[in-house]
């Protein structure tokens, strides 16, 4: 299945050259994992990718060569870092809110569906944090 360009978004932030030089460093990055023979969950890594191949273009990195090693080079930490900043508990949450109202074969969204689904998913979440302890009154949405 095709994935869209990460660096859409930016196509007012940054002249076609810089863009190219983006989009050359990832699409070499990407081949290099696709070609790697692991499996791997694709759309997270395509994103933890994009955004490290933008911190280190944002700091003046501007070789797409050294910014696919640097990028590379810091994937393992960048998604090792997303899993760990959730709890297991608010993981299950949100797959369950996708398996629920994403049609994974065509990548279909039920826009007002996920959303519901996704302020119920927040309040139980809200509410399991307030039982572990790691949430307060005062740091909730009435806050």
């Amino acid at each position: 299945m095709p994935f869209s360009n990460p660096f859409n978004n930016y196509r007012d932030n940054f002249d076609p050259e810089t863009l190219a030089i983006l989009e050359a460093a990832f699409n070499e990055a990407w081949g290099v994992l696709t070609t790697s023979g692991g499996t791997f969950d694709q759309e997270a890594t395509r994103n933890a990718l994009a955004d490290l191949i933008m911190s280190f273009a944002s700091e003046g990195e501007t070789n797409p060569k050294r910014l696919k090693e640097l990028a590379l080079s810091a994937l393992p930490r960048a998604l090792q870092t997303i899993e760990k900043e959730a709890p297991p508990w608010l993981i299950e949450v949100a797959d369950s809110v996708l398996k629920a109202h994403v049609d994974t074969e065509q990548k279909f969204i039920d826009a007002a569906a996920l959303k519901s689904a996704l302020v119920k998913a927040l309040s139980d979440a809200y509410e399991r944090g307030l039982e572990d302890g790691i949430a307060t009154k005062a740091t909730g949405p009435d806050a």
